[in-house]
Order: C-alpha cells, then sequence, then structure tokens
C-alpha cells in the first residue's frame, strides 16, 4: 500500500520500515474505527508514522474504500503527511490516483 508515499520518503524510508508502514496502514483501514489509527516504529528507533482512517465509503464500482491521513516522521522531524482514499481490491488495499 505505501507506494503512494512521495519519491523522497520511499527514498528514505528502509525497505523494512516500509513494510512495517504497510502492515500498519492494512491493520488500521481493516479493522479501525473512524479516527483511531495504527501507529509504527522503524527498527532503528529514529522513524515512526501513524495511519489514521477515516470515512468509509463506497466506489463507482462497488468496492469498499476508505480514506484516510497517513503521517511519517523521518530521522530528524522530517514530517510527511498524505491525505488519500485506499480501496479494497481482492484481499488488498490499494490507492489509485
Amino acid at each position: 500500500m505505501g507506494h503512494y508515499l512521495n519519491r523522497r520518503l520511499a527514498r528514505d524510508l528502509a525497505a523494512d520500515d516500509q513494510a512495517l508502514h504497510d502492515a500498519a496502514a492494512a491493520s488500521a483501514l481493516w479493522s479501525h474505527t473512524k479516527g483511531y489509527g495504527e501507529s509504527w516504529h522503524g527498527r532503528d528507533g529514529r522513524t515512526s508514522g501513524t495511519i489514521i482512517p477515516s470515512s468509509r465509503v463506497e466506489a463507482v464500482d462497488g468496492a469498499l474504500c476508505r480514506q484516510f491521513h497517513d503521517s511519517v516522521i523521518l530521522p530528524g522531524e522530517t514530517v510527511f503527511g498524505v491525505d488519500g482514499t485506499a480501496c479494497l481490491k481482492g484481499q488488498a488495499w490499494t490507492v489509485d490516483f
């Protein structure tokens, strides 16, 4: 799911941290109530983030979608935030642009 993150963030976020981010995002989108987020912390203790789902919406094709806010903190307190909508495709959440 994390492929929507901008290129700089994707470059700065280690592969194992990306996996932790993606797992937290999937958990938040599947099971969390609107406004309650899922946090993750990188293995090095220097990166972290929170994914907060909001409204459930239905796509034109009938797919279940959730709006969300995703924030990531990188070393040096650089914060990236993304608002978007993820839709369920099979058993995976995807973000379409």
